[in-house]
C-alpha cells in the first residue's frame, strides 16, 4: 500500500493486496499507544481496504498477516520497520510499517 507521508484529511483509506482469504491487521500507533486496530479479509481478487481515523501528528500504521489466530507479531529490532513472528531462531516477516502525519487544515 502506498501511503502518502502527510495527509490533510482525518479519515484515510488503507489499500493493499495479498493472497485471497488472508486476514490482514491494520494497526495504528501514536507514541506507542494503539489508536486503532482492524482486521480485514482479503477478497477473491486479492485486494483489501479499510478506512481509518488518524489522530493529529504522526501515526505509525502497521499492516501484517493475522491469519493465524493467537499469533502476535514481534517488531524487528533491526530498524528496518518490518514485523516478524516466531521465536528468535525461526522468525518470518509478516508485515511492515510506515509513518503518516495528519496535519489538520488551519485558517
Amino acid at each position: 500500500s502506498m501511503i502518502p507521508p502527510i495527509v490533510r484529511e482525518r479519515s484515510f483509506t488503507v489499500h493493499g493486496f495479498a493472497p485471497a482469504g488472508t486476514r490482514v491487521r491494520i494497526e495504528g500507533k501514536r507514541l506507542d499507544v494503539t489508536v486503532f486496530s482492524h482486521v480485514v479479509v482479503v477478497d477473491a481478487s486479492g485486494a483489501f481496504s479499510r478506512a481509518v481515523d488518524l489522530v493529529e501528528g504522526v501515526t505509525q500504521i502497521m499492516l501484517f498477516d493475522a491469519t493465524e489466530m493467537g499469533a502476535e507479531p514481534v517488531a524487528s529490532m533491526s530498524g528496518t520497520r518490518v514485523v516478524v513472528a516466531g521465536d528468535s531462531g525461526a522468525r518470518t516477516i509478516v508485515g511492515g510499517a510506515i509513518d503518516v502525519a495528519y496535519l489538520p487544515p488551519t485558517d
